[in-house]
């Protein structure tokens, strides 16, 4: 009797379904939502969406690895899911914030891993009385210096120059700028 071993290719498409399933049966009554959200290598729009911010090349190639499945969260509930059933099935999650990484450690992982792009949170909310702001970890730079222009004429916020790089990247202490 000839046992066969299961692949690296059927493993990883096994632990894609069963993850996409747990992230549905959690959002039993908003499937159509949580299904618009991912994006697994099977579908047309996934190498599109991992590349969409990839600066760095050498990232960008056929051997790099690539994430089990892209999610661009819509609601926090489909952060806290994806968290829950990454743990549940053993899959490292990378966030991505919007902007570029030229390091690779949002979108590149020795073991498996899903994408969680934080594209589609990207408000920017200003109240300039009280001199504060909520800002959405989706948010780039260009953003909210535009915003901050439009609303503020006393406010500036201490990022960079490249207006394409996630606001998040700055808030966790990445990056450079003029005020410093």
């Amino acid at each position: 009797m000839l046992i066969r071993q299961p692949t690296q290719q059927s493993m990883c498409h096994a632990k894609t379904e069963e993850f996409v399933c747990c992230l549905s049966s959690l959002h039993p009554q908003d499937s159509s939502s949580i299904s618009s959200v991912i994006y697994s290598p099977d579908d047309s729009s996934y190498s599109s969406v991992l590349g969409s911010t990839i600066r760095n090349f050498r990232f960008a190639t056929q051997t790099t690895p690539k994430p089990l499945v892209i999610l661009t969260p819509s609601s926090v509930s489909h952060i806290q899911s994806t968290i829950h059933c990454s743990r549940k099935h053993g899959l490292q999650i990378r966030v991505r914030s919007g902007g570029h990484d030229f390091e690779g450690s949002s979108f590149v992982s020795p073991v498996p891993f899903l994408l969680v792009d934080m594209v589609s949170l990207r408000s920017i909310d200003i109240d300039v009385v009280n001199k504060v702001a909520w800002i959405q970890s989706g948010a780039i730079l260009g953003e909210l210096y535009y915003r901050l222009a439009d609303e503020a004429d006393t406010l500036a916020f201490p990022g960079g120059l490249c207006p394409t790089v996630g606001v998040r990247g700055y808030m966790s202490g990445g990056g450079y700028g003029l005020l410093f």
